[in-house]
């Protein structure tokens, strides 16, 4: 009998691998054509804005007052804020829409859609939710429009055993007129492309064009059945780490979290 011992490296090579998980985006409701020119999903850190790109409040050294003197630095600095931005992967919209006092137009609004040239004018269209379907939940109905509109998402998203898709408005995005309604879908089962309802931002109106990002999706392993929870007081090494902690944010107040703190593992 041959024994095949692995060495430590070869055992975390494979937890690795066995961690790695790959996230497809299915397009579902075209022809060849429109999959190639339609705008696709991306990593959430390609759809950062430039103006949210550096750090500093831009204040040059002789005009510096106040908190500025010293710290000169912007929410943009914010580790965790920024973080969350770039979690997950973005879909882009993929027709163009016009918004005008909360009320969302796309082509079929002005044209009839047997006249729509395609096979499949439900890529390029708005679908409606009645407001009566939000009645008596926790949504404030009488702060919503008598029809909530719906992006018909090409998008299907497949994801391995044990994993589902937590879909959000882009987070810290209220630059962008469109917000979408949270879900969360089982998308290791669920064989269909989910649908986007969603509320336009108020006093906007124009364009929406393709391409803007209008949904962040964040894969997550389902392990909540898993977790306990209990509740303690500090221990000895709790009050040890906080005292640490104090102690970095005293001596240099930038970036202790970032450099102390914030996993490398992204």
């Amino acid at each position: 009998m041959v024994l095949h011992l692995k060495t430590i490296e070869q055992i975390e090579e494979l937890a690795d691998k066995a961690r790695n998980i790959e996230l497809r985006f299915v397009f579902t409701k075209c022809e060849y054509l429109d999959y190639e020119v339609a705008p696709k999903p991306k990593p959430m850190t390609q759809f950062l804005p430039q103006k949210m790109k550096g750090h500093e409040l831009n204040i040059p050294p002789e005009k510096r007052e106040g908190d500025a003197i010293m710290k000169n630095i912007s929410v943009k600095k914010c580790m965790p804020f920024m973080d969350v931005m770039k979690l997950g992967f973005g879909i882009p919209l993929w027709h163009h829409i016009f918004i005008r006092n909360e009320t969302a137009y796309d082509i079929n609004s002005i044209e009839h859609p047997e006249s729509f040239p395609t096979k499949n004018p439900e890529l390029y269209r708005l679908f409606h939710h009645s407001i009566k379907q939000v009645n008596n939940t926790t949504l404030d109905s009488h702060d919503m429009p008598n029809q909530i509109a719906k992006l018909g998402n090409p998008w299907a998203m497949k994801t391995p055993k044990g994993w589902s898709c937590l879909i959000v408005a882009p987070f810290h995005r209220d630059d962008i007129p469109i917000k979408i309604m949270a879900a969360v879908v089982d998308t290791d089962l669920y064989p269909e492309a989910p649908q986007f309802p969603f509320l336009c931002k108020k006093g906007f109106c124009g364009d929406v064009d393709v391409g803007t990002l209008v949904a962040q999706i964040i894969p997550f392993e389902r392990v909540q059945k898993n977790i306990t929870y209990s509740y303690i007081t500090e221990n000895e090494k709790d009050l040890k780490d906080n005292k640490k902690f104090q102690t970095l944010f005293n001596r240099k107040r930038i970036n202790t979290y970032r450099d102390n703190y914030r996993s490398k593992e992204r």
